[in-house]
């Protein structure tokens, strides 16, 4: 991957973040589909999910971040 523009560092932001959100959007989903014996469980699985979803986009932005600073010569 690399990033030499602003446009796709943006770009590269929006598809990041579109393929989590439409999969937290499913795991809310579950959640409000799930049993009311299940609801607790699949609640705490979407909490984990939820964490991992953010450290994850945190460090793929920050890494193209920073590919875009080194392309730049920054």
């Amino acid at each position: 991957m690399k990033i030499r523009s602003k446009e796709e560092f943006f770009d590269f932001i929006q598809a990041e973040r579109a393929w989590r959100r439409k999969e937290l959007t499913n795991c809310k989903a579950l959640v409000h589909k799930a049993r009311e014996s299940y609801n607790q469980t699949v609640v705490r699985a979407g909490i984990l999910l939820l964490y991992a979803h953010w450290e994850g986009y945190i460090k793929k932005v920050c890494e193209a971040f920073f590919m875009y600073l080194n392309f730049r010569g920054l």
